[in-house]
């Protein structure tokens, strides 16, 4: 017993002097740089050829918001959404978050007033809007919004409704009651990450086979310009379909996340605005703009290419569905998708803006939010 208790204790002494050498090491020669910097060169029209995708460690894309805590007189605004929000085709200043901050900040300069918009970044394509509503029940309260944004649906009506898709309102709901909402001062993994090299590797690690995980189960897509010609011809290969219909709908699980996320920010007194999900879809499309599509749509027997007029009518049902959630909560709902012109000087795909759609965006949704931002505002006169 003495041996094993000798053994052991000098397993540990080993262990934790290496701890430390690891630590001074990544500290001294390799320190772990918090956040995300990707430069890289694409080739899609309407976009500029070199970006820089950069996210904050707290996972957000923003040209101001570079800190979990608010400062004074700042208005913050979250802005959450999927790729269509996270817009890993353009650099931070060419979102239309950024625009729209920028539209912001010019309006209330005189007021003294600073204004934040942050894009909820970190690769989110190809998720569905019920990891938004399980993020939000965590994090969102520690960042102290006075408005949040959203733009939802295209991928719930893309990716769910696959072979074994199965839904249910309870399960997801002890999900959520299973998470409660981080503190002010930060979560212990981020301070965990602060204070060791080691940990914050380890998350990053983590993080990257989370990452390789979610793109082989296809609940995040990889979509870069190099890979878009594979995911169109794939596409090409499914069987076309006049319409189809769904069973389960998967309009009731993304009908249920919403409610559930409007409430949410309805009970915690956030300003919430509401975005029609806009998309080149519509009945009658050109060769070209046929040409552009990958977005296939899931079904119990696989993936298929449904006609543009299905395409059209589903999105519509899906914002329907939104435009009538925003009104029972209260919340502020833009028709975003009738705002946008449905072709390909906005779109380089099925849904995601070219810059040009991107400024478009902005200035849409400027007269909608600046009331919101007026409100903030005049309470800290």
């Amino acid at each position: 017993m003495k041996n094993l208790r000798k053994a052991l204790f000098e397993w540990c002494a080993v262990a934790a002097v290496s701890f430390i050498l690891v630590e001074i090491i990544l500290r001294v020669a390799f320190p772990f740089q918090e956040g995300r910097r990707t430069r890289y060169s694409q080739n899609l029209p309407g976009l500029k050829q070199e970006i820089e995708y950069h996210v904050y460690p707290f996972g957000f894309r923003s040209q101001s918001l570079n800190s979990r805590l608010k400062g004074k007189r700042t208005i913050r605004i979250l802005c959450l959404g999927a790729s269509t929000t996270d817009q890993p085709t353009q650099s931070n200043e060419d979102m239309w978050s950024s625009q729209l901050e920028k539209r912001l900040k010019d309006a209330f300069a005189s007021q003294k007033i600073n204004v934040e918009v942050a894009a909820f970044g970190y690769g989110k394509g190809g998720q569905t809007l019920w990891q938004r509503v399980l993020w939000a029940q965590h994090e969102l309260l520690s960042f102290s919004p006075d408005v949040v944004i959203l733009l939802e649906g295209i991928n719930d009506l893309a990716w769910n409704g696959g072979p074994h898709y199965a839904y249910s309102r309870a399960q997801k709901l002890r999900e959520v009651a299973a998470m409660g909402p981080v503190s002010v001062e930060e979560s212990w993994k981020t301070h965990c990450g602060r204070l060791s090299q080691v940990c914050a590797y380890g998350r990053y690690l983590l993080g990257q086979w989370k990452l390789k995980r979610s793109l082989k189960n296809r609940s995040t897509v990889e979509w870069h310009s190099d890979h878009l010609p594979e995911l169109r011809k794939q596409y090409a290969a499914l069987p076309y379909v006049q319409t189809l219909r769904r069973h389960p709908d998967p309009i009731d699980e993304f009908s249920d996340g919403m409610d559930h996320l409007l409430g949410f920010l309805r009970r915690n007194h956030i300003e919430t605005v509401v975005m029609g999900q806009p998309t080149l879809w519509k009945p009658q499309l050109t060769n070209d703009e046929k040409d552009v599509l990958w977005f296939y749509v899931n079904t119990p027997q696989g993936g298929v290419r449904p006609s543009p007029e299905w395409l059209a009518r589903e999105m519509s049902r899906y914002n329907l569905q939104q435009a009538q959630l925003a009104q029972r909560w209260e919340a502020t709902y833009i028709p975003l998708d009738s705002l946008i012109p449905e072709t390909l000087d906005y779109f380089f795909d099925d849904c995601h803006f070219t810059d040009k759609g991107s400024y478009q965006v902005a200035d849409a949704i400027f007269p909608y939010v600046f009331p919101l931002v007026k409100k903030a505002a005049d309470r800290m006169d």
